[in-house]
C-alpha cells in the first residue's frame, strides 16, 4: 500500500514503465480497485486527471472500456501513445530501419529552427545535434502511430542524455557537464525495449485520453461505473512546469508566454504561480458546514500572509480558487456518472505556512455539495511536509454517486 500511490511499481511493467511521470500512482492500485469493486467488462471506467494513462492502460489490459481527460497535451500525447496497440509490426520494423540508416549517414548536424533556452541549456551542442536529427527524421514516418511511439522513445532518452540531473518538479545542473554520448545506440536501445513491449500485444478494449480540462466534459457521452483518478494536490507545484522540456522539445509550446495561454491558465489552481494577485473571485460552494471551513482556512491562511509583510506567497487565494475547480469539475463527473457509480481519488494533505490543509476530508465533503456521497478516507501511506516537517498521508477518498 504504501507506494501504491506514487508511480514507483510502475517502473518495472511492461508498457506502463515507458515515461516516467512523477504525478502518477500504479497499476497496482488500479488493479486492486477494479477487484475490490468488481469492475468487469460490462463496465466503464473514467480518469478526469489522466496523466500518462495508468487508469486506462490498467483498465484496457482487463478488456474495460475505458476514457479520461488530460488538459496537458506532452502528457496526453504519452498517454494515448502507450494505449494504442494495433500496430502493423512489420511497417513498423521496417520505420526502424529507415530511421538507423538514416543515423548511418549522420553528418555534423546544422541546427536551423530556433531553439528555446532552456532547450540549449540543457543538452551540450554535439548532443544537441543529433537529438534534433533524430527528431526531424522521425517526423517524416507517415504513420502517426508509428511516429508518435518512436517520438516517444526518443522524449525517454532526454532526461539519460542531459545536463539536469532532474527535469521535475526543479531543475538541478549535473556536478560534471555532458559534453558528447552515443545517442542513436541510446536511443535504438530504447525503441527496441518499447517495441518488444508491444510485438506480441494486440488489445482492441477502448481507450482514449482526450485533451481537455475536466471542467467540461460536454463531448463525453458515456456514463460510467468508477472514476479513478489523483487531481493535483494543493502543493505549489505548477503542473505544467514538470514536462516544460518535454513540450518544448516535442513542439507543443513555443516560449512562455505560449505555455502560459495554452496550458499555465487552464490547470486545477493548485499553486500560487496559477493564480491571480487580486482577490475579487468568491467562493463558490453552496452555503454549508463545508464552506464555512473552507472560509475559516482561508482566513487562517490569509493572516499567515499579512503576517509576512506584502512578501507571502497568496495561498489564501490559492485555497480558495482550488476548492472552486474541485467543485466545478466534482459537478462535471457526476452529469457521467451512473447511479451508484464509485468516485475514488487519490490525493495528500498539505501544509501552507504552518496551516494544514485537510485535503483529503474537504474533497469528500465538497463532494456531497455535488451530488456525491463521501464514504470516508483510506490511507495509503504517511508523508512529511517539506518546510515544516509536520506529519501529512497520501488517502483515497471514496465517493459514491447517490
Amino acid at each position: 500500500m504504501q507506494l501504491f500511490g506514487t508511480f514507483q511499481l510502475n517502473k518495472f511493467k511492461e508498457i506502463h514503465s515507458w515515461f516516467p511521470y512523477l504525478a502518477g500512482f500504479s497499476d497496482d492500485l488500479v488493479e486492486s480497485i477494479i477487484n475490490e469493486y468488481h469492475i468487469t467488462k460490462n463496465h466503464k471506467i473514467f480518469d478526469p486527471f489522466a496523466g500518462s494513462g495508468t487508469t486506462l492502460l490498467s483498465a484496457k489490459q482487463r478488456n474495460i472500456f475505458s476514457e479520461g481527460t488530460e488538459i496537458n497535451p506532452f502528457v496526453s500525447f504519452v498517454a494515448n501513445t502507450k494505449l494504442y496497440s494495433e500496430y502493423n509490426f512489420s511497417e513498423v520494423l521496417n520505420e526502424k530501419q529507415k530511421i538507423k540508416e538514416f543515423t548511418n549517414y549522420y553528418i555534423d548536424y546544422e541546427i536551423t529552427e530556433n531553439i528555446f533556452e532552456l532547450i540549449e541549456n540543457a543538452f551540450s551542442p554535439k548532443i544537441l545535434k543529433k537529438l534534433l536529427f533524430l527528431k526531424n527524421s522521425i517526423l517524416t514516418i507517415k504513420n502517426p502511430e508509428i511516429k508518435n511511439i518512436f517520438l516517444l522513445a526518443l522524449i525517454v532518452i532526454l532526461k539519460k542524455v542531459s545536463n539536469y540531473k532532474n527535469f521535475a518538479p526543479y531543475f538541478e545542473l549535473k556536478e560534471t557537464p555532458l559534453d558528447d554520448a552515443d545517442i542513436f545506440d541510446i536511443y535504438f536501445i530504447q525503441l527496441t525495449k518499447m517495441l518488444n513491449d508491444i510485438e506480441n500485444y494486440n488489445n482492441t478494449t477502448y481507450a482514449h485520453v482526450y485533451e481537455q480540462s475536466a471542467k467540461k466534459l460536454e463531448n463525453i457521452e458515456n456514463k460510467f461505473d468508477l472514476i479513478l483518478t489523483s487531481p493535483p494536490y494543493l502543493n505549489n507545484w505548477d503542473y505544467s512546469w514538470i514536462t516544460k522540456i518535454e513540450l518544448f522539445f516535442l513542439d507543443f509550446v513555443k516560449d512562455n508566454q505560449d505555455l502560459k495561454e495554452k496550458l499555465s491558465k487552464k490547470l486545477v489552481k493548485s499553486s500560487t504561480y496559477l493564480v491571480n494577485n487580486s482577490n475579487n473571485g468568491d467562493l463558490i460552494l453552496p452555503k454549508s458546514e463545508t464552506r464555512k471551513k473552507v472560509v475559516k482556512l482561508i482566513e487562517n491562511l490569509s493572516i499567515q500572509v499579512k503576517q509576512r509583510n506584502g512578501n507571502a506567497k497568496k495561498y489564501d487565494i490559492t485555497v480558495k480558487e482550488y476548492f472552486n475547480d474541485i467543485f466545478e469539475i466534482l459537478q462535471q463527473l457526476n452529469s457521467i456518472s451512473q447511479p451508484n457509480a464509485k468516485n475514488l481519488w487519490v490525493v495528500g494533505d498539505s501544509s501552507l505556512y504552518g496551516v494544514h490543509v485537510a485535503t483529503d476530508e474537504l474533497i469528500g465533503e465538497i463532494s456531497e455539495l455535488a451530488g456525491f456521497k463521501f464514504k470516508g478516507c483510506k490511507i495509503l501511506r504517511s508523508r512529511k511536509a517539506t518546510r515544516h516537517n509536520e506529519k501529512l498521508r497520501e488517502s483515497i477518498v471514496i465517493m459514491e454517486k447517490f
